[in-house]
């Protein structure tokens, strides 16, 4: 048996805040000639059965996945691999989270208008798409289509992100019950991008400590832009408190051309973990 399995499993489509769709993602991870996969969109599992089909069909092996804004005091993302997307109350929560979703679209742009900026809620539906997960990105993608701004980045950094004039906080659950959501699906939780979390170095430890106490079962160890010393303190970290050592690009396409679907190598052990309800 093979001691690694060539993987990344953070992709996101074109269901939340993506450019390709799972048939696109399946062929670039082919090219790439990935071996594990898990498409990891915000908030909504819309495209998982059809990036598993596709996958199949290519001889790539797709996990089902999610990400999961969630809060313990800041913000934290909870990724949640190979459970059950039916399961009725994670559906249910998913629900909840999308009406935020909306309400949120509602403010963001009522907010723009004080600012002088007069875009419509339909337009931004109309630029998201087939996506379930309508948010931020949509609206500075709309911006920019209208030459209000001239990069989505610059959308951001000017009017949409935490402290700016047109900033509204999502619907963000408690990270607990995240956790508590995705293990009673039969799935595996894991830690998002732990180096991009706005907390203190030396606090990372102590959350991570707090999050298996909750019952987390990873962290993200190897991601675009964590340093070698970040992924391998990290990696030290799952080890010692016995917790499964992932990986992910966090692709999205054009909109974050830093990231690129990646070849990262998955440890066979932490595989089968993953794989096990």
């Amino acid at each position: 048996m093979k001691n690694s399995i060539i993987a990344d499993l953070h992709l996101h489509s074109h269901y939340s805040d993506g450019e390709d769709s799972p048939m696109q993602l399946i062929k670039k991870c082919r090219q790439r000639e990935l071996e594990v996969i898990s498409l990891t969109d915000h908030d909504t599992t819309d495209g998982v059965k059809e990036m598993i089909t596709l996958g199949k069909k290519e001889g790539i092996h797709c996990l089902s996945g999610i990400e999961l804004s969630t809060f313990f005091g800041t913000e934290i993302h909870i990724l949640g691999y190979n459970f059950d997307i039916d399961n009725a109350a994670f559906k249910q929560k998913l629900k909840v989270i999308k009406q935020h979703r909306v309400h949120r679209i509602k403010r963001i742009t009522e907010k723009l208008k004080e600012l002088g900026i007069d875009i419509s809620e339909q337009e931004i539906y109309l630029q998201a798409g087939i996506s379930s997960s309508v948010g931020r990105v949509h609206i500075a993608k709309v911006l920019v289509s209208k030459k209000i701004m001239p990069s989505v980045k610059d959308a951001f950094d000017k009017l949409l992100s935490v402290g700016k004039a047109a900033y509204v906080p999502s619907c963000r659950i408690e990270t607990k019950q995240a956790i508590d959501l995705i293990k009673e699906a039969g799935g595996k939780t894991v830690l998002a991008h732990p180096f991009i979390i706005d907390i203190r170095f030396d606090k990372l430890l102590s959350l991570i400590m707090q999050l298996k106490q909750w019952g987390i079962d990873g962290i993200e160890s190897a991601y675009y832009t964590h340093n070698n010393f970040e992924s391998n303190f990290l990696k030290e970290t799952a080890k010692k408190l016995d917790l499964i050592s992932t990986c992910g690009s966090d692709y999205h396409g054009s909109i974050r051309a830093a990231s690129t679907i990646s070849r990262f190598e998955l440890s066979a052990e932490d595989y089968n973990k993953l794989k096990r309800r």
